[in-house]
């Protein structure tokens, strides 16, 4: 959602998404699975919740 909203710091979300999955996987706390899927669910839902908002 972030990335979507905050047009100024797209690549710094971009980065800081991407270290924070790299962290759950190097922790041993998800698979790497586990984290591309819910990245793809979690980007799913935020553009299907970013058409139906009203502008």
């Amino acid at each position: 959602m972030f990335f979507l909203f905050k047009t100024r710091s797209r690549i710094l979300w971009i980065i800081l998404a991407i270290l924070l999955g790299l962290s759950r996987i190097w922790a041993g706390v998800h698979y790497p699975a586990d984290v591309i899927d819910g990245a793809a669910i979690s980007i799913l839902f935020a553009l299907q919740f970013t058409k139906s908002y009203p502008s």
